[in-house]
């Protein structure tokens, strides 16, 4: 299933960043890729219930962290390590507002994907250690 999952996410690569978006090619936020991923791989939240049934897009640009990371704390299975095709929310600010999924690369290393506002689009690159950094949880997509 990890392997579906990204498969999945990279199928969003280049789509343009819009705030609150959900297609594939038009427009996504950070949330809106997951959904969108969520959605094809009929993803499901701890309880069976589909994880496409969370989705809310009345949120500021800059996202209630709090919130978010209480909905995913209820609903997903909390890891201690990165895992291909898992979930990690990160920080900007304080604020644990961004989403990622976690992909591989040629080199044996981490990737994610994500909508990056400061490029525009769904990308994917090195986790880095910038990025490390900001990573609040990780948590389970399968």
């Amino acid at each position: 299933m990890n392997k579906t999952i990204i498969f999945s996410a990279r199928k969003w690569l280049a789509t343009p960043f819009k705030h609150q978006g959900r297609l594939i090619g038009i427009g996504c936020d950070c949330l809106g890729l997951i959904m969108g991923v969520a959605k094809e791989c009929n993803l499901k939240t701890l309880t069976g219930e589909l994880i496409t049934n969370l989705d809310r897009t009345n949120y500021h640009i800059i996202a209630d962290g709090k919130n978010l990371e209480q909905i995913l704390n209820v609903n997903l299975t909390k890891l201690n390590a990165l895992e291909l095709g898992s979930l990690v929310l990160m920080e900007f600010d304080s604020n644990p507002s961004h989403l990622a999924i976690i992909s591989d690369n040629a080199y044996g290393s981490f990737n994610i994907i994500h909508a990056d506002i400061r490029r525009s689009m769904v990308v994917e690159h090195v986790l880095n250690e910038d990025y490390i950094k900001r990573i609040k949880q990780i948590y389970k997509l399968a």
